[in-house]
């Protein structure tokens, strides 16, 4: 038994092939925008979490460029990450007096480069919390310690260990008396956000000193 196949035939089906493979590699005509920096607006509100009054301001980024998908990605997780604030002060905050103040501030301090770094700040009546991330503006996900300083993530952890460990025995008084052994055996709590002066590093209040000496950072280059 013989099998053939026309010349016509052959190129139907590499011309199909060739489109399969074209829709693999843009996903299935999804979007793929690399952005150097994107537009910044503030969105303030006030909102009640339960019975306390709560005022939000974050940003709401655009842009001129073809990046629909990317830009609401974006600003869904910055809406996110305020109504998560809401829910926290609502769960945790219940009985707080009229005249504390519960307040969420979200900065954006770097805008450039294909990234975009916002930090936290949270006020909870007298507690104070930070916290920050870079967003990368191809995919907006969040980077990795690793890819801001570029570098594997394990050298990158070793490095801030080292450089933070450093401060540490050079001002051994602001900080508590473990809190080189804080910082080793919990670096996946570790917040990191890039700016003008370099990668600002610092641990969640409380953790390595004392609350009242607010957020410890340093700056590595």
């Amino acid at each position: 038994m013989k099998f053939g196949m026309r010349l016509g035939s052959v190129r139907r089906i590499a011309g199909l092939l060739l489109i399969l493979i074209a829709l693999l590699v843009t996903g299935c005509g999804g979007e793929s925008v690399a952005l150097d920096s994107v537009d910044v607006e503030m969105h303030q509100e006030s909102c009640m979490a339960g019975d306390v009054s709560v005022e939000l301001s974050y940003p709401v980024v655009s842009s001129s460029e073809d990046a629909g998908q990317l830009v609401e990605k974006l600003n869904q997780q910055f809406r996110n990450d305020a109504e998560d604030f809401v829910n926290l002060v609502a769960e945790q905050y219940a009985d707080a007096q009229a005249n504390e103040s519960f307040s969420y501030q979200a900065d954006v301090l770097y805008n450039q480069d294909g990234m975009i770094s916002v930090v936290q700040g949270q006020r909870c009546g007298d507690d104070y919390f930070q916290y920050a991330a870079t967003y990368s503006l191809t995919d907006g996900e969040k980077m990795t310690l690793g890819e801001l300083m570029d570098m594997k993530e394990e050298k990158a952890e070793e490095a801030v260990i080292k450089q933070f460990g450093g401060i540490i025995q050079s001002y051994p008084d602001a900080f508590h008396a473990d809190a080189a052994e804080y910082v080793n055996s919990h670096i996946d709590e570790v917040q990191y956000y890039r700016y003008s002066e370099g990668l600002g590093v610092f641990f969640p209040v409380g953790t390595i000193a004392d609350a009242e000496m607010g957020v410890q950072e340093m700056v590595m280059q």
